[in-house]
């Protein structure tokens, strides 16, 4: 994040930024705050995607603290959209329906979201 917040500087236009992913954060960075931080409002999209490979919401053990992620976004001002991937095998809409009750419940109201 450090290398790409270097590049949107340079660049310095608006219509240029940088997309965060949770499961690239959780791999390539010293921690995820660091990488949510290093973004300082640059960002306008994040993808949530569990290190497992499953949706935020999914399964019971995640390698992810999805309110303490949330948390990170809120506090540094985050106000861009997000994408999930919804499954790597099986059925989607299930997958889909029960990531978005966990987004919901998460965030505290309305996600955007339809069912």
């Amino acid at each position: 994040m450090d290398e790409a917040m270097e590049w949107v500087r340079r660049i310095a236009s608006p219509a240029f930024s940088v997309m965060l992913d949770t499961y690239e954060l959780a791999e390539s960075e010293p921690s995820i705050e660091h990488g949510i931080r290093a973004g300082r409002g640059e960002a306008r999209h994040i993808h949530l995607y569990d290190p497992s490979r499953w949706p935020p919401g999914i399964r019971t053990q995640t390698t992810l603290d999805w309110p303490q992620i949330f948390g990170l976004l809120r506090e540094t001002g985050f106000a861009g959209s997000a994408s999930v991937v919804l499954v790597p095998e099986g059925a989607a809409a299930p997958a889909a329906h029960k990531t978005a009750a966990f987004l919901r419940d998460v965030l505290g109201g309305s996600t955007g979201a339809r069912q």
